[in-house]
């Protein structure tokens, strides 16, 4: 698993010069002797650029995961996806070998002092402040601390949901040449680490 700087097949190069045919075959003798053979990951396929958003835009399949048939056995339910790294020219590959999970263990809630540097969390606050206007204080209260619970159960659980739709954003984006292209990968590119940050504080 990792950068082999060689491709299987032509469909695995996207613009520059064609890669020579006696490498791509010496490098597929070479898996199939050895008894491997190129595991299939999901996400974004060509792992390696140069010159991006230039006309000499190259991009490649460089990384691969090879594995043996014992493996495949082994592992039958392992997947594997590549992952954007905005700022590297190479895409990582996550491997990831699933195992069955009986039970899902519950996870207590409770307020994150990291939620107030959301302004989300701050306009929950105070539209329901304002909606409460007239009834008595503890029940103003109340019904704040609880808008606020619901909001921030909501808020630590999408976090995977957040991170998957703007790594797909990237994905869509990350082969577009125009222009508008190459905007709308940046704003999901910036989004995309915003999450990731978010994430990393809680």
């Amino acid at each position: 698993m990792g950068d082999f700087n060689d491709i299987l097949h032509q469909t695995e190069k996207r613009e520059g010069n064609a890669q020579p045919l006696n490498l791509i075959n010496g490098f597929r003798d070479a898996v199939e002797s050895s008894g491997l053979s190129d595991f299939s990951f999901e996400g974004y396929q060509f792992t390696w650029e140069r010159s991006k958003d230039t006309p000499n835009w190259v991009e490649a399949k460089l990384d691969k995961i090879l594995t043996s048939d014992s493996w495949n056995d082994l592992f039958m339910h392992a997947k594997a996806s590549s992952v954007i790294a905005p700022k590297s020219d190479l895409l990582p590959l996550h491997l990831h070998m699933y195992q069955a999970i009986n039970q899902k263990p519950k996870g207590r809630f409770r307020f994150e002092n990291l939620w107030l540097k959301e302004s989300l969390c701050r306009d929950v606050m105070i539209e329901c402040w304002s909606n409460s206007y007239g009834y008595p204080l503890i029940d103003r209260v109340g019904r704040c601390g609880k808008a606020i619970w619901d909001w921030g159960k909501n808020f630590s659980r999408n976090f995977h949901r957040r991170i998957d739709y703007w790594k797909s954003r990237m994905e869509h984006t990350k082969h577009r040449r125009d222009l508008h292209g190459i905007s709308l990968f940046r704003e999901a590119q910036f989004q995309y680490l915003r999450v990731l940050r978010q994430q990393s504080d809680y």
